[in-house]
C-alpha cells in the first residue's frame, strides 16, 4: 500500500509553473517514512539512521537538525565518513548550527575520524574481520557502510553479501545491512538487483516494512528509468 502512495504522487503530481506541487509530494514522501517511528519496537538508537538515510534516498530535503542527527547516529556506529558528508553539506551551506561549540567539536572529530580511514584505518579493519576461522560479520557492516559513502560501491556490496551470509546478525543488524546493501546496488547502478532484494527482503522488526516499500519505490523508479535509456535489463539475480 505504501508503495502505491508513493508511486501515485510521483504519477499524478504535476509540477505547476509557481512549482507549489513539488513540496506537496515531498511532504507525502516524508510523512510515510516518518511513519516508521510508530512502528513497534521502534529504537532511536537502533532505527534512526536509516530512517534518516531513507529519508534523504526518497528525495526529502533534511533539514539542518536532521543532517546533524545523522552525523551523530553515524559516528555512533563508527562511521566516520558518512558523518564527515553529513556536515559537509552544513558547512558548504555555512549553516549557523555549525558553529555552536557541541556541533563544531563533532565536525573536527568526523574530519579527524575520516581521514584515518581513508589513510589505512578502514583497510586494517578489512584485514580483521577477514582473519581467523571465522568472518566477523558484525564488524564488517559499518566498514562496508563506509565504503559506500566513500563511493566505492562494488567492495561495499561484496562484503555486505558476506557478512549477509553470516548467521551472527541480529535481526535489527540484518534488516539494515541488508537496506545498505540495496542502497549499494542503486548507488552502482543495479536497479534491479536492488529491486529483486526489496521484493524478496526477509522477516525484520516492523520499522522496515515502511523503509522497505520506500526504497522500493526508489529501485522501480530507477530501474525504469535504466529501461528507457537501456532497453536491456539484467536478470534478476
Amino acid at each position: 500500500m505504501l508503495r502505491l502512495v508513493f508511486i501515485l504522487c510521483l504519477l499524478f503530481t504535476a509540477p505547476t509553473v509557481q512549482g507549489q506541487e513539488a513540496p506537496v509530494v515531498e511532504a507525502g514522501r516524508r510523512a510515510q517514512v516518518e511513519s516508521a517511528r510508530a512502528a513497534p519496537e521502534f529504537d532511536v538508537t537502533r532505527n534512526e539512521l536509516d530512517v534518516l538515510r531513507t529519508l534523504a534516498g526518497v528525495g526529502v530535503q533534511l533539514t539542518p537538525a536532521e543532517t546533524l542527527e545523522l552525523a551523530r547516529q553515524a559516528l555512533w556506529r563508527g562511521l566516520s565518513i558518512e558523518a564527515e558528508v553529513a556536515l559537509a553539506s552544513l558547512d558548504a551551506n555555512s549553516d549557523p548550527l555549525l558553529a555552536e561549540p557541541a556541533n563544531a567539536r563533532m565536525w573536527t572529530m568526523a574530519r579527524t575520524e575520516a581521514a584515518k580511514d581513508r589513510q589505512g584505518v578502514l583497510e586494517r579493519d578489512v584485514a580483521f574481520i577477514s582473519a581467523g576461522r571465522s568472518f566477523r560479520a558484525d564488524a564488517a557492516v559499518p566498514v562496508a557502510e563506509s565504503f559506500l559513502s566513500m563511493g566505492e560501491h562494488l567492495r561495499a556490496i561484496e562484503i555486505l553479501r558476506t557478512a549477509l551470509a553470516s548467521e551472527h546478525l541480529s535481526g535489527n543488524l540484518r534488516a539494515s545491512a541488508r537496506l545498505s546493501l540495496c542502497r549499494a546496488l542503486l548507488a552502482a547502478g543495479r536497479a534491479t538487483e536492488a529491486r529483486w532484494e526489496l521484493e524478496n527482503f526477509p522477516a525484520a522488526p516492523p520499522v522496515y516494512d515502511v523503509l522497505v516499500q520506500a526504497w522500493l519505490t526508489v529501485a522501480v523508479d530507477a530501474e525504469q528509468a535504466a529501461a528507457t535509456s537501456d532497453p536491456s535489463s539484467p536478470p534478476p539475480p
